[in-house]
């Protein structure tokens, strides 16, 4: 996961086609939009260009939709958030990351689960000098541990040291994201590009490092509810027919004896 991306790079089971994405029709409304000023900027610049460009014209609050929605269309939530829609950490990070990736700039989001609060969703962008690199296009900064900016990877490792870069008022305590779980979310969630990792009735494919802390959403949790109800039905139908055919065969007339001659 901390290797330099290629055309097409992966985490698990993920697949990010950076050549797709940047080729697909349906993101063209995110290079008309960020492209002028962004699409010669390169890494953590070319993640501060869009955000900017978001944070301008989107203020913060809760969106009407958001990536996991099976209804979201990106090019649509792009048009409703420049048009002064709010939106708050998924927002921002999913438009920034398909931003990017339809410029053909390695990044993708990463959700953080830490332990003490609720979960926040992160960009992570591969630049030529630090590497992989999260970026926080809600706080408008980035983590750093010591001098060194930090991975996904790092972040779920460390127990504390944090500081942000670039931090304003308002701001967590950048170590209660210390050790967290992280969890990347299938790309095609926020740029519906290219083929589903997961099919119905889950939402998506998710690469998770560190305290496995998964979590159900509501097609999911009634997917297993129901299989368990059709688990019990069947293990109750089939102890009903085994009884029923025991008492049928204990009532069948005994066999005539042949007539002797």
């Amino acid at each position: 996961m901390l290797e330099r991306p290629g055309q097409r790079f992966k985490a698990g089971p993920l697949i990010w086609d950076l050549e797709l994405l940047r080729s697909a029709p349906s993101l063209q409304a995110f290079r008309d939009t960020f492209g002028a000023e962004c699409s010669t900027l390169v890494g953590l610049e070319s993640a501060r260009c869009v955000a900017d460009i978001i944070k301008a014209k989107s203020p913060r609050g809760a969106p009407k939709i958001e990536f996991v929605d099976g209804r979201f269309d990106p090019s649509s939530a792009l048009r409703a958030h420049m048009e002064g829609a709010p939106g708050h950490c998924t927002t921002r990070s999913a438009m920034t990351a398909t931003a990017l990736l339809s410029m053909g700039v390695a990044a993708r989001i990463v959700q953080v689960l830490p332990t003490e609060m609720r979960g926040h969703n992160l960009v992570e962008v591969w630049d030529p000098v630090q590497g992989w690199l999260l970026f926080d296009p809600h706080f408008d900064s980035s983590y750093l541990l010591g001098d060194a900016f930090l991975s996904a990877v790092k972040l779920s490792q460390i127990q504390g040291g944090l500081r942000w870069r670039r931090p304003s008022e308002g701001q967590p305590d950048p170590n209660l994201f210390a050790g967290a779980t992280i969890s990347y979310p299938e790309p095609w969630l926020y740029t519906r590009v290219g083929e589903r990792c997961a099919g119905w009735p889950f939402r998506g494919c998710f690469a998770q490092l560190g305290p496995v802390q998964f979590r159900y959403g509501l097609a999911q949790r009634l997917a297993l509810l129901g299989a368990g109800v059709f688990g019990i039905s069947a293990l109750f139908w089939t102890l009903f027919l085994l009884w029923r055919s025991r008492r049928i065969r204990g009532r069948e007339p005994a066999g005539i004896a042949p007539e002797l001659t």
